[in-house]
């Protein structure tokens, strides 16, 4: 009799377990390729700070999903919370690369602006530089007087008024030749002589071309400015003459000169 007992208490709790498993109560969370899938890609937004960083609130709305999908015992349900649990995820995903590429647009236009702010201030450096070069020149001319030397007065045009290394005449020349030009219209009685020189650098028959062509130059701009040719007379120097040694660009240019000298 209490054998019989025995058993009948025994089954009655194994239909009463059988019971409560139907019921949910022990149940596992189903499985499922979805549900699988959704769960290792929420473990990776997890642990992706640039999310966690740039989509916080996305990151936090896959989290509740999450936690349902936890507690969830019906496949079907949790398939579908698998479902939406990616989605969110992908939104996640798609917010933070969004506004990580915002910031880096936010962060490359400034250095663009920077930049362009740095180009602007080179440029006026370079202009105040080429103001104060040209006041400085325009002051320089200013102050070019005819010095009286036993050949006679004498004018100076300075290899800076020649374009580097050749025998044209740059257009702040015209300052220096105006002022001959009109000391030669108020004395019609006087002549030129244009004595031309070179530096030691080239070859003496280079030299020689060199202050010739000079020397031509100045007499073309004399005669468009209205003076007689036939009251100019050239001469080319070369390398003759050194004002001082020629042991460096800086005495080579002022050895590089065009001697004026107006005669009877």
């Amino acid at each position: 009799m209490r054998i019989n007992i025995l058993y009948l208490t025994l089954g009655s709790l194994f239909i009463l377990g059988c019971s409560a498993i139907q019921n949910g109560v022990d149940k596992k969370l189903p499985n499922s390729v979805e549900i699988s899938s959704a769960i290792k890609e929420y473990q990776k937004l997890k642990r992706d700070k640039n999310i966690q960083i740039n989509a916080p609130s996305e990151a936090f709305s896959a989290g509740k999903i999450y936690s349902l999908l936890e507690s969830e015992r019906d496949l079907k349900k949790a398939n579908h919370l698998a479902y939406l649990l990616k989605s969110q995820i992908n939104v996640a995903k798609l917010t933070a690369k969004e506004k990580f590429l915002s910031d880096r647009l936010i962060e490359l236009e400034k250095k663009i602006a920077q930049k362009k702010i740095e180009e602007k201030d080179r440029e006026l450096h370079t202009i105040k530089e080429e103001q104060n070069r040209l006041i400085s020149r325009d002051k320089e001319l200013d102050n070019i007087d005819a010095t009286m030397t036993p050949k006679g007065i004498k004018f100076t045009i300075n290899d800076r008024f020649f374009e580097k290394n050749r025998s044209k005449l740059l257009i702040i020349s015209i300052r220096v030749i105006d002022k001959i030009v009109d000391f030669l219209k108020s004395h019609p009685d006087k002549n030129v002589v244009i004595e031309s020189y070179s530096d030691d650098s080239g070859t003496s028959s280079y030299n020689l071309d060199f202050s010739l062509r000079r020397a031509n130059s100045v007499a073309k701009m004399l005669v468009a400015q209205g003076i007689d040719k036939n009251r100019i007379k050239i001469k080319a120097m070369g390398e003759a003459n050194p004002l001082f040694p020629n042991n460096s660009e800086e005495n080579r240019s002022k050895n590089r000169r065009v001697e004026i000298y107006v005669v009877d």
